[in-house]
């Protein structure tokens, strides 16, 4: 979390509460799955198309590493 200014406390202090509460909700819940449907329509400038993390590849019943 970045640091803001100091004058304003009160508010600085209500939004790191907030930040606080939804860091520690996002840590009880389990990993989320879903599906995502990609289709990129534009030319690509180089090499890498899309960059994902935690994420597993599943090719009709196929599933890559």
């Amino acid at each position: 979390m970045h640091a803001g200014a100091q004058a304003r406390s009160t508010k600085q202090n209500a939004r790191i509460n907030r930040f606080n509460e939804l860091s520690d909700e996002i840590k009880g819940q389990p990993g989320k799955l879903g599906q995502v449907d990609i289709q990129i329509k534009s030319a690509r400038l180089g090499k890498k198309v899309i960059e994902m993390a935690h994420a597993d590849l599943t090719l009709g019943d196929h599933p890559f590493a």
